[in-house]
């Protein structure tokens, strides 16, 4: 779900709407932390087939220094890789570029403010987690319902002290800078472009949704973290996907955010196997997990998947 995070998750980012807004974050968006007893498995597959090998590992977009060290496994397997394969290349991207992008994209230019397109409750919602977080009205006043969310939804993770420089795509990326080249499945411009093109009503569906989940006292960040370190991808989809799927209200945001990008991300990785060498895959944990997801779509392909 990278998405600004979900991701937050896994970007986009994922639960009912108000799930996926957090972790979608993820993604889309997908997160968060928790101090682990042993070493962190995180949902983790090898494939093999086609001449080629790809590990494919459901990441966080958002940590914190207790999700490390990961498995001997999932470290064996990145120093193996002939390339890095992210949704997005954090580390390629203009900032000056971003922030042009976010205030054409993610704020109204016509002189109306958030208050103007959303309704009162909606409003009043906002009002008082903004007050909660900390986070300036007037930030808030000028950003589309989209953006909206994603703010909220960082500051309420920051609040809990998770960091997106401690996101499992920032680590491996560090980690393969000047050493192995890093491949790109999505890019900024085009997950960005699935949040700014959502109807005004699903925008404001999308931030009321998260408004919800923030008001609430769940466990649902602990509970997340808690499975992505036992590696525990049932869990891990019941938490983030299976929600959205039974959602009447959420089915075609669950199709866009998630599954129509799980299928072009399937195909891309389908074809880095048939090119040969070894893929180290870091995607947002909502794309690995359940029937749906980048593991099983690519054994229905026929190749091998093994569980690690």
């Amino acid at each position: 779900m990278s998405l600004l995070s979900r991701k937050s998750m896994c970007f986009i980012n994922i639960r009912r709407w108000s799930r996926s807004a957090a972790v979608l974050a993820l993604s889309l968006v997908l997160l968060l932390g928790a101090s682990p007893a042993t070493a962190s498995e995180g949902p983790f597959w090898k494939v093999t087939g086609a001449g080629g090998t790809a590990y494919l590992l459901g990441s966080l977009h958002f940590g914190t220094a207790e999700m490390y060290p990961l498995s001997a496994p999932v470290n064996a397997a990145f120093e193996s890789a002939d390339r890095l394969v992210v949704e997005i290349d954090l580390g390629a991207m203009d900032p000056v570029a971003i922030l042009q992008w976010i205030s054409t994209e993610g704020a109204y230019m016509d002189g109306t403010t958030l208050a103007d397109h959303v309704s009162p409750q909606v409003w009043t919602a906002l009002r008082q987690r903004a007050q909660q977080y900390g986070v300036p009205l007037e930030l808030l006043a000028v950003q589309r319902p989209w953006l909206a969310a994603f703010t909220l939804t960082a500051m309420a993770l920051g609040r809990k002290g998770f960091q997106e420089d401690l996101g499992v795509d920032r680590h491996f990326l560090s980690r393969a800078s000047g050493r192995i080249p890093v491949v790109e499945l999505e890019g900024f411009d085009y997950q960005m472009g699935l949040l700014a093109n959502l109807s005004p009503d699903e925008q404001e569906r999308f931030l009321h949704a998260t408004l919800r989940d923030l008001d609430a006292e769940s466990n649902t960040f602990e509970n997340i973290v808690a499975a992505w370190q036992r590696g525990d991808a049932a869990a891990l989809d019941a938490e983030i996907n299976a929600s959205w799927r039974s959602e009447p209200d959420a089915g075609d945001l669950y199709a866009r955010l998630i599954e129509n990008r799980n299928a072009e991300m399937a195909n891309k990785i389908d074809a880095l196997l048939k090119s040969g060498g070894a893929s180290f895959v870091v995607i947002g944990a909502a794309h690995m997990v359940g029937e749906g997801g980048l593991a099983q779509r690519l054994k229905s392909r026929g190749y091998r998947v093994e569980k690690r």
